[in-house]
């Protein structure tokens, strides 16, 4: 194993450079951002926990949700909610009520390229560690979900301070960090129920490291105080879990298991179930939603990754664990027959260490380039450098000139955005219906009836002046996804529709959203 690197002052001081960055970016830009369809569906437990718990209890949150919805971790929801309560409500620091729900998404995403730095920082040192942080920090669909993605973008943070601490607690042989990795471990179930995902990537790279028989004992203790402690911290997180706790286990299992997810998605040009797409569907949709310049350099990294490996390379530990954190959050979502659907959201977990092993593989080869001859050196290693550049440059530009629409990002490989039209759901989380909805405030008529097929839930508009109706439309609104092929009958084929536009939101020559008139 290698020597792990020390954070001083000076390096801390550098480490947090790309994160604040990232931050004061997302702050000045958080108002460009809209509510996504399952907002509500979060905000309502965390309003439970937050107002209702000390009054209602388990009673009360039985009788007010469904299964499926108590069974989600509320710790999360119960910050952003507080969120929106203090800065927008109470103290109007924040005055637009979407974003103060919004304000915590960017702490924790801020934070996450923080952890990328950190553990790539104390392995392979500081350039390594700045080329990580950033290549997180410029991933379009991580931008896309760092704002108003309230429970995938704080489980994929936590998930990762977790795996640190873990990682942190068998490099450093401190009992401490086995204690803050047991919280954290914790903290994540009481998100989401994906933290388990965690035991199996520890067990099978203790399994693996050579020295797993000799410390056999010690790692029994260590990992079962970290479990104990992880218990404890769930039934402080999750209130749910402090009545009947072993039953609640069981019941969050089931829920989830059983759960069925049955509508449409558009994928590879044809339109399946949630329970019937393809067991390949995690690793197409990382091949099409990942920048081709980052794409290349992970590729390389996975090359660099077995044959480091292979070589027994003092860098194999480290590389087998972000392997194995790449490789298994995806393995057990299709092991487990749950439905596979949204791109890559069910999948962020994994963006922290693509990063990671993108910015090692870039230092890695440059470290190579500038080891050549002098002569070689200065055609291949200024030229490699000519390359990185302009790589990261242009993802930077694509950034920017998707804003703030990074979630529907696609790559060459599908011929862009408008080429993924046909192929796959582009808005599935209802971004452009802000937009959408400042239009119609806009341009529509007083008294104007609305058809909104899906997500009428959160379609922003002045409903002094409209109504929403299923019958006797004025216009209608469609947000452009496969679940309309059982929730909108009115036309054969969504993708080519028949009826009259009047205004869509375009990105890139795809539409994403159209509203549709039904006078002549």
């Amino acid at each position: 194993m290698t020597k792990p690197y020390n954070l001083n002052l000076t390096t801390l001081l550098l480490s947090l450079i790309i994160p604040l960055l990232f931050f004061s970016i997302s702050i000045f830009t958080m108002n460009d951002y809209g509510e996504t369809t399952d907002e509500k569906f979060d905000q309502h437990i965390g309003e439970f926990y937050y107002y209702d718990w000390a009054k209602k209890g388990v009673k009360g949150l039985e009788e007010r949700f469904i299964p499926l919805q108590r069974n989600y971790g509320p710790f999360f929801d119960f910050i952003v909610v507080a969120s929106n309560d203090i800065l927008h409500k109470k103290f109007n620091l924040i005055k637009n009520p979407v974003a103060s729900y919004h304000f915590p998404v960017i702490i924790i995403s801020t934070l996450a390229i923080w952890i990328v730095f950190v553990f790539t920082y104390i392995n392979w040192g500081l350039i390594p560690a700045f080329l990580s942080a950033l290549t997180l920090s410029m991933m379009p669909r991580f931008i896309g979900d760092s704002q108003n993605n309230l429970k995938d973008t704080p489980l994929m943070t936590f998930f990762s301070i977790t795996l640190l601490f873990y990682y942190l607690a068998e490099v450093r042989k401190k009992i401490i960090f086995y204690i803050l990795a047991g919280i954290f471990l914790g903290l994540t179930y009481s998100i989401k129920p994906n933290a388990l995902i965690i035991i199996p990537i520890i067990g099978i790279w203790y399994l693996i490291k050579c020295n797993f028989i000799k410390n056999l004992l010690q790692l029994s203790i260590s990992n079962a105080l970290s479990l104990i402690v992880a218990f404890f911290t769930i039934l402080v997180a999750w209130p749910y879990y402090r009545y009947n706790t072993f039953q609640r286990f069981v019941e969050t299992y089931l829920t989830f298991k059983n759960h069925v997810w049955d509508e449409y998605i558009l994928y590879l040009g044809q339109l399946y179930r949630g329970h019937e797409v393809p067991w390949h569907y995690p690793a197409v949709m990382f091949g099409v939603t990942t920048p081709i310049f980052f794409l290349i350099l992970f590729l390389i990294g996975l090359f660099l990754t077995l044959y480091f490996f292979w070589k027994g390379h003092k860098f194999k530990i480290p590389l087998l664990f972000l392997l194995l954190w790449i490789v298994l959050p995806p393995t057990v979502q299709v092991v487990s027959g749950a439905p596979m659907y949204d791109g890559i959201r069910h999948f962020l977990l994994i963006l922290p260490p693509l990063s990671i092993l993108i910015g090692f593989t870039v230092w890695q080869v440059g470290k190579y380039l500038y080891s050549l001859s002098l002569k070689k050196r200065h055609f291949y290693f200024v030229f490699f450098i000519l390359i990185v550049w302009a790589g990261y440059l242009q993802i930077l530009v694509k950034d920017v000139m998707l804003h703030p629409y990074q979630i529907v990002y696609f790559n060459q490989l599908t011929g862009g955005i408008k080429g993924a039209y046909y192929k796959f759901d582009l808005d599935y989380w209802g971004h452009s219906m802000k937009e959408a909805a400042e239009w119609v405030n806009k341009n529509l008529p007083a008294g104007a009836r609305i058809r909104i097929p899906l997500m009428s839930h959160h379609f922003p508009v002045d409903m002094s002046r409209f109504t929403f109706v299923d019958a006797d439309p004025d216009y209608k609104v469609i947000l452009i996804r496969g679940m309309l092929k059982n929730w909108d009958p009115e036309e054969a084929d969504y993708l080519r529709p028949k009826m009259k536009i009047i205004y869509s939101v375009n990105i890139e020559g795809a539409e994403i959203l159209r509203i549709f008139t039904y006078k002549n």
